[in-house]
């Protein structure tokens, strides 16, 4: 064998290992891509349920500004109902 055939038969050997690194990165690029692509769609569904929740926490939030808001009113009705000793604590 002559040394040129022999640096020949390394040089299709190192063709060869370099094709199988290659398909091994582009399956380990697949398999991150696929992750990827189910963190985005658990992302996008936590997102949503944030969202309502946050609907919902406003909705709330708004019934008691209005409870507290007409209790507040019946408070300033029965105090002036009292009158100015009793509001003030003179009692």
């Amino acid at each position: 064998m002559t040394e040129i055939d022999r640096r020949v038969r390394q040089v299709g050997n190192d063709v060869d290992e370099i094709y199988g690194m290659l398909k091994r990165v582009f399956a380990t690029q697949e398999e991150h891509g696929t992750l990827l692509r189910e963190h985005s769609d658990a992302l996008a569904d936590l997102n949503a349920k944030f969202t309502g929740l946050d609907a919902k926490v406003t909705g709330l939030d708004a019934k008691f500004t209005g409870l507290f808001g007409d209790l507040d009113a019946k408070l300033d009705r029965v105090l002036d109902r009292l009158g100015p000793a009793t509001a003030a604590g003179d009692g």
